[in-house]
């Protein structure tokens, strides 16, 4: 969603406990859709202000609380960047992703540019020019 997740979001993704496929609707679903928004595989206005070059791995966003093809294809990228087989379908190990603490990146950030001086390639780290603070130089 726009403003965020709900302040109940992480109880929610800990009570998720069944396989989710196309055709499911319900709260389970609804929770699965607010972990997608809030990293990067729907459309999100927030992610959009925030991150300029994020673009939405899946441009659609689903149908409100249903399990449709956008959650589906959704969930097949998330699995595919996790490493397991994309079945597009929430099953126990893909709920144990999504039951994962992560950082706020989304996922659809463009490669970083080689050519960028300050992206450091062999150590996947930026790199910054120390400058004194203004209170320090005399």
């Amino acid at each position: 969603s726009e403003e965020g997740p709900p302040a109940d979001f992480d109880k929610r993704l800990e009570a998720l406990d069944k396989d989710l496929s196309i055709g499911a609707t319900g709260e389970d679903v609804r929770t699965v859709h607010t972990y997608l928004s809030q990293y990067g595989y729907f459309p999100n206005a927030k992610l959009a202000r925030r991150y300029p070059a994020w673009r939405p791995i899946v441009a659609t966003a689903p149908a409100a609380g249903v399990y449709d093809e956008h959650t589906a294809q959704a969930i097949r990228a998330l699995q595919h960047a996790e490493g397991l087989v994309a079945t597009g379908i929430v099953d126990a190990t893909t709920r144990e992703v999504l039951k994962t603490a992560r950082c706020g990146v989304p996922d659809g950030m463009p490669e970083f540019d080689p050519s960028n001086k300050f992206w450091h390639s062999t150590t996947g780290q930026f790199g910054f020019i120390a400058r004194a603070s203004p209170a320090t130089q005399v």
